[in-house]
């Protein structure tokens, strides 16, 4: 009878047998797995690779060792009674994802991940560890199955995939020979959108392919061109690829998507009540949406940002503003009613120069008017080096650092010059 001593975790310590030991023979007539209940007996003897019948303490640990290395376990133990041998393990309760395929374009994920099953013991589609070398045996299998298919030397990488931040899956990817795009066709396209579509095509051609993030750039992309021309309605989907088509050095393959275009929609009204900072008929007269306009989206965005820049220049740097859009559908209008809330308003607390040689600092800060205690006006540096460029000196960039106190509501506000080709001044 023999037992082994618990496992530190996370990494595995080889148990202290003395060295005649390890060739001790036992005689293995059953082999249970305690602790985890997502995989068969079957599996985990698979991945342990054990065999019923004779064999040695040192191939025992060994099989341990195998399991622990794979990251799927904090914990492997095992203890004996007699010809019966018991693995007890603890899974692993963190830094496990699901595996995502990118671009292994002859197969869907359900191909993919019946295979990985049937080759990888422990393998489960929602639980790769990012630690251990399960993710390497993904790896490798995955490289075979493309080299199956007459590609020469490929590599499969294995990366932790962010999103917002967050680790949400471990993505394997196909990296030699680079998967690209070639070119993306759009079915259903109105010949009227056709030219402004154009350009925004060949941008996406020669860009790597990602199964589950090409259709948000086409979607981002395309949609875009044609929400800012009033297509309010746009649908984007379908997405579909040739054959991939093996030239040395990249796998290329041709994309097309359908699109229902829907209506263009006008502007039946753009309401905006006016308030002290920025009055009706000033907002009317910069805005560049108009009623009886198309209802671009662009033009939405730059027509709220000027509403923004309004309340930031005086104080109000956290200025929200909404204007969900009301669509009639059947006569395709849309009207916008614009609120804002201004948040509190925020004043200077300290100016500081930093960069500058004393007597150019010194000339720049005679002529800035804005002081501690002022209304925070955060267009006003901008403003001041366009009327101001003559006083700074070839070989500056200027740059600003304004820290939001939100406690007091307070700026403090640092100019910050850096060496370097002076920019031309700000657009007007």
């Amino acid at each position: 009878m023999f037992h082994s001593r618990p496992l530190a975790a996370p990494f595995l310590c080889l148990l202290a047998f003395a060295a005649s030991a390890f060739a001790q023979q036992v005689t293995l007539s059953r082999i249970k797995f305690v602790g985890d209940d997502t995989h068969t007996q079957a599996q985990l003897l698979a991945a342990s690779g054990l065999r019923f019948g004779p064999s040695t303490v040192q191939a025992v640990q060994e099989a341990a060792q195998r399991l622990g290395d794979t990251g799927m376990f904090e914990d492997v133990n095992f203890s004996s009674n007699g010809p019966e041998l018991t693995f007890a393990l603890k899974p692993a309760s963190k830094n496990m994802f699901p595996a995502r395929f990118t671009n292994f374009l002859w197969w869907d994920d359900k191909d993919l991940n019946a295979v990985l099953e049937q080759q990888i013991p422990l393998y489960r589609s929602d639980a790769v560890p990012i630690d251990g070398n399960l993710r390497d045996a993904i790896s490798a299998a995955l490289k075979d199955l493309v080299a199956a298919k007459g590609v020469p030397t490929p590599s499969v990488t294995s990366l932790p995939h962010a999103q917002s931040g967050h680790l949400d899956s471990i993505a394997f990817s196909i990296a030699t020979p680079q998967v690209i795009v070639r070119s993306v066709h759009l079915d259903q396209a109105s010949p009227a959108l056709l030219s402004k579509l154009q350009p925004v095509l060949a941008e996406l051609s020669n860009q790597p392919w990602d199964s589950v993030h090409f259709l948000d750039l086409v979607d981002s992309r395309v949609g875009d061109t044609y929400r800012n021309n009033g297509y309010l309605d746009v649908a984007i989907g379908n997405l579909q690829h040739s054959e991939p088509a093996v030239t040395g050095d990249t796998i290329g393959l041709d994309v097309t998507a359908s699109v229902n275009e829907g209506p263009v929609y006008r502007v039946s009204q753009l309401n905006w009540p006016g308030t002290p900072v920025l009055s009706s008929s000033d907002f009317l007269k910069q805005s560049l949406l108009k009623p009886g306009a198309v209802a671009s989206v662009s033009d939405f965005n730059l027509t709220i940002h000027a509403i923004e820049v309004a309340y930031s220049a005086q104080g109000y740097i956290a200025a929200k503003v909404g204007a969900p859009p009301q669509l009639d559908r059947a006569a395709h209008l849309v009207a916008y009613t614009i609120t804002v809330d201004p948040g509190p308003q925020y004043h200077v607390k300290s100016i500081q120069w930093s960069g500058l040689p004393p007597d150019q600092q010194q000339a720049l800060a005679s002529q800035f008017r804005m002081k501690a205690g002022d209304i925070f006006d955060a267009t006003y540096f901008q403003n001041f080096l366009r009327q101001h460029m003559d006083l700074l000196r070839q070989g500056y960039r200027p740059g600003i650092n304004a820290r939001a106190n939100l406690a007091d509501h307070t700026v403090d506000l640092t100019l910050v010059f850096s060496k370097g080709p002076t920019p031309p001044p700000p657009p007007q």
